[in-house]
Formats: structure tokens, sequence, C-alpha cells
């Protein structure tokens, strides 16, 4: 057998869809967002990547379809009937080892460009220019590539980069930004549950590795409200939002037009974790069946060219408690991007009152990464909505974008938060080094190995090893440290199994540890059992989980020493009457291929 190594760049931004190495079904092998596919290489001297349109010749299929070998598990193979040249007796194949995020050679932009690694170049005597330089004047992504960025910048041998992380373009680092993304390269042996017994440690301790997609944050003004009944709302925007893709400035909805004569998108905003889980077509029937809920969701509303993606998610409507506010006047909203990181990586959180957001020409399309709900009141305690590691400078101005400062945050590691005082009329930039969330959110599966698949209670409040209850809960721990911080109990009753998973109704006891330490700083705990499970011969860690809410009054955790069970990010009511965060979530990444036992 002959194996050669293979790179292949991406066209264009964004993930490939279609690479994991066990799929259930035949999928074609590298399909990005415009349909083009990955052609097989084998024996041939072509040098052709992609292929568009409906041949199928020459492309790789995954080998866990019917049609091909399926006991070759992790591999996408050559389709038989469409080989050509490019197979020798049917055999050519493609093993998926990695992905890697890169940067490009533009000029580097938090809007703009993000993916850029170049300075501006000074029009008057060529100098190295960061884009918020006074005399730097990027309004669209294109600049960042025609107007002057400084080629001699960006890339290893010019040791100069316009990026906060200082990454260049031509370097492919550990994780992050221009780092590698997905580590597809598993065991040949198989994982045993002692295997998985110690990446459940990694997870907890901070080592295991994250991946997650990077997210589009962006204001739009609202200009008009029209309520026409206690069903729905309808607004007009200022400007086309760049979420979607044929949007029109004022929603698409025609002046005397009624509302219920348009084609109407609907979101299914989901309370407890803020995601839009369904979109269909929203009509007089619906409102009349369902109103604002629909099974114990509340609905918003976008028309036009608005297109909801499922897994958006709207934060805040500014100014507005219940969907049918006339006095609402801002709308934030944050979008999953097609773009991964992994590992550590650069985040950005914007800092401003959204009208003040609103009036900077350099966010109009938006920024990666996310927004600080708390405004500038020249207070202090601006918490970040990641985990922070480690932070760089901060960008601010406080004329809505026509100059630009600089300064060095006071972030408190503990609280996680900027400690400094901020002026009302501050818009204010601040990136910081975080970690990828470890875990997604999962269905309750089918535990491997049955109860020996089944790990202890882990319980933590431990602000060092903070990365769990993140990804579980979107809860950042801000305990100060403590020696008790962290503890592991033995389930003293697994309850039943049903069909080879836990039945959610039956209790899974054990014991809440006594020293378990009151918090400090208000902040949250989180209560985790680890199982074992398996999906299409690959190995995960699930997670049930449980936020833990100290409650002053009633002096305790409101933990009644069971684990509950449910699909997904839900809320309930802990023994105290507070409301906790609880579900089901996996590990990001399969941790390999199963161990076939004798």
């Amino acid at each position: 057998m002959e194996c050669a190594r293979r790179t292949i760049a991406g066209l264009g931004n964004g993930n490939l869809s279609d690479y994991d190495i066990a799929r259930p079904i035949g999928q074609w092998f590298g399909k990005n967002q415009d349909g083009h596919r990955i052609i097989a290489q084998g024996v041939s001297n072509s040098d052709a990547v992609y292929a568009q349109g409906s041949s199928t010749a020459n492309l790789y299929k995954s080998a866990m379809h019917s049609d091909y070998d399926t006991s070759l598990k992790g591999l996408y193979q050559i389709t038989k009937t469409t080989q050509g040249a490019h197979a020798l007796n049917e055999q050519c194949y493609f093993l998926v080892c990695g992905t890697v995020n890169r940067l490009n050679q533009g000029a580097y932009h938090p809007s703009f460009n993000p993916q850029g690694t170049q300075f501006a170049a000074s029009m008057s005597n060529g100098a190295q220019l960061y884009w918020h330089d006074d005399s730097v004047s990027y309004t669209s992504s294109a600049d960042c590539f025609s107007v002057l960025p400084d080629t001699s910048s960006g890339h290893i041998a010019s040791t100069t980069s316009g990026r906060p992380d200082g990454r260049f373009y031509d370097a492919i680092y550990a994780s992050g930004q221009g780092g590698v993304c997905r580590d597809m390269r598993y065991l040949a042996s198989g994982l045993s549950l002692a295997d998985l017994a110690v990446a459940d440690l990694k997870v907890k301790s901070g080592q295991y590795r994250g991946v997650e997609s990077l997210r589009l944050t962006a204001f739009c003004k609202v200009i008009e409200i029209i309520n026409s009944d206690a069903n729905y709302s309808i607004f007009r925007v200022d400007r086309p939002h760049p979420f979607y893709l044929g949007a029109q400035v004022d929603g698409g909805l025609d002046n005397g037009t009624k509302p219920f004569g348009h084609a109407q998108n609907l979101f299914i905003y989901n309370v407890a974790d803020r995601r839009i889980e369904k979109t269909s077509s929203y009509d007089a029937s619906f409102a009349s069946s369902y109103g604002t809920n629909y099974n114990g969701k509340t609905v918003a509303r976008c028309f036009g060219g608005y297109q909801p993606k499922v897994g958006d998610i709207i934060l805040s409507m500014r100014g507005i408690e219940g969907l049918n506010d006339i006095g609402f006047t801002t709308m934030h909203t944050s979008t999953k991007m097609s773009v991964s990181v992994a590992g550590d990586y650069m985040h950005i959180d914007v800092i401003g009152e959204p009208q003040n957001i609103l009036q900077c020409e350099d966010f109009k399309n938006g920024w990666i990464g996310g927004w600080i709900s708390k405004v500038p009141d020249n207070s202090t305690g601006y918490q970040l909505t990641q985990p922070c590691i480690s932070s760089y400078t901060r960008i601010y101005t406080t004329d809505n974008g026509a100059t630009w400062q600089s300064l060095t945050p006071t972030i408190d590691a503990v609280l996680n938060e900027d400690t400094g005082s901020i002026n009302v009329n501050v818009v204010a930039i601040q990136p910081y080094k975080t970690k990828a969330k470890v875990t997604v959110p999962s269905n309750n599966g089918v535990i491997h190995k049955a109860h020996a698949g089944i790990g202890g209670v882990y319980l933590t409040q431990n602000y060092l090893e903070r990365d769990l209850c993140f990804s579980l809960t979107n809860k950042v721990i801000v305990r100060s440290s403590h020696a008790r911080s962290e503890s592991t109990a033995l389930l003293k009753d697994f309850g039943r199994l049903y069909l080879g998973a836990f039945f959610p109704t039956s209790p899974r006891h054990f014991d809440f540890p006594p020293a378990f330490p009151l918090p400090d700083n208000n902040s949250s705990g989180l209560k985790a059992l680890n199982y074992a499970v398996e999906q299409n011969g690959q190995a995960f860690i699930n997670y049930a989980f449980a936020e833990l809410h100290y409650d002053s009054v009633a002096n305790n955790w409101g933990c009644e020493g069971n684990i509950p069970i449910a699909n997904g990010l839900n809320t309930m009511l802990d023994t105290n009457g507070d409301t906790v965060v609880f579900g089901t979530a996996q590990t990001v990444e399969a941790l390999g291929w199963i161990r076939c036992d004798a």
C-alpha cells in the first residue's frame, strides 16, 4: 500500500461541512458552502482539488455507507462505479488527520477582517499603522486587502503583526486562530474504560482541548415597531442585518401591508440557553393556537429577507423584557459562524452603550466575539463574557470611533472582570485569551459497558479549573481559592436504566460532601456525573450536570444529593426554589475508537 500526505486548502472562509470520519450514512467528502467536493487523487497526476456540479466521478464517500466496505471505519473511499484512472483495483482512500484554521494576508481589523495579520500602511510615508490609527480609513473587508495593507508585515520573516495576539499568516500554531483546529489522529488500538477515565480527568483539569465555532455579534437600531395585537410585534431596523444575506433595511414589510400577508419567519427562543431551536413559517393559525409561547419556549419574530438559522441566539433586546413592549430601541444578536478554533484562542469583547456602538462605523458589520452587557456608567465590575486566561491591550474611543486610544486593562483573574471605572461615553474593544468550550449539548445517551461505564459525581467551585463549568452551564466560577473547592462523590444508587440509558425520573443518589465550602463572590458551582458513550464506533464522555447555587437564607446549596437527567440545556428549581440550569452535554470531540474486546 502506498500512502501520501495531502493538504487541502479551503475555498473561501469557513469549515468544510463533511469531513468527520465516522458517519452513519454515505456522505460526499469535503463539501463546502458552495457545494464543492474534494476530488480523489489516487494514482493520477492530476492536481485538481475540487469538483462542483452533478458529476460524481472520482469523489470520496464515507466508508460507513452500505455501498462500500463498512468494516473500514474512519476512512473515505472513492466511489466504485466512477473511479476512472484514479484508483488501482478499486482501492483509493482518504484518512482525515485534522484541520487547521488559517489566517490571511490582509490588514487586521476586528470587524472587516478578523483573520488578517498585516498592519495598514501610511499613505504618506508607508509607516506601519494599526487599524485604529487616525489616518487609517477602512470601510469594508475589501479595503483590508486593497487599501495599502503593509505587505512587509504579518509573516514570520517580518517579525511584526497587526494582530493583538501577534500571529503570522504563514505559521501554524498549536491552537487558536492560525492554529491546529481538529486533531483527528486516533489510536488504532482503541480505547478502554480506563482510557476514558484518564480523558475525563483531563476535561476536569482544563487539559482537554476544546473546539468551538466563533460567533458574530452585532447591533441594529429599531426605528419603528408595529404592535398589531398581543401575539406578535413587527419592527423595522436602520440597516441590513449582517447575519442574513438578502436582509432588507425595513425587514421587507411594505407600507400599508398587513403582517399576515407576508411569509413570516419565527424564532423559537429557549429561555434556558437562549438558543433558537426551530425556524418555520409564522402565520395567523400558529398565533391563534400558541400565542407567544410554544412548548414552553418564547416566540420572537423577524420578517422579510431575514432567514433565522437554527442555533442562532438572541442575547437581549435592550430595554425590553416582554416581546411586545414597544419601547426597545436596539436589537443585539449573535450567531454561530462556520469558522472553528480549538484550544486557547483570542476572543474580543466590546464594551459600550448600544447607541454608541451603533455610531461606530468600525462595528457596522458586527464583530467576532461578544458584548459585555453592563453599560459603562463610571463604575467598576464589567464581567467578561468568557473565562480570561490573559489579556491584551484595550483599544477605546470616547467620540464614537473618530479617534482611538489604548490602555493596559485591569482584569481580576478570580472575578473575571475589569476592575477599572469606565466612562459613560466609552466604546472599548477588549481582546483576551480564552479556551474553546470542551462540551456541546447532547441527549441522554446509551451508557457504554452499562454500569461499568458510569463514573462519579464531580463537584467544583474552583476558579482555576472552571472550563468544564463554563462549557456546561455558561456560568463562570468566581470563587477565590480554597483547599476543598473540588470534591468527588460516588453514586449510592444508579437508578433505573431504560434501553441502556438513565431513566430521567429515576433517582441517582449521592452524599453531598459536608466539607464542600461556602462560596464567596456569589459564585455558582457545578455537580456533574460522567459516563461513557459510544457513537458509530467512537468514544465520547457524557456529563449529566446541574448548576449549584448557594442560598444564604436557607444556608445550603439547594442540592438534595441527586443528579437530574434531561436532554440539552434546561432550567429547574433547586430545593430552595432558586432557578438553576441543568442538562446533558458531551465532549466536543470524539476521544478515539472503542476497543473491540474479544
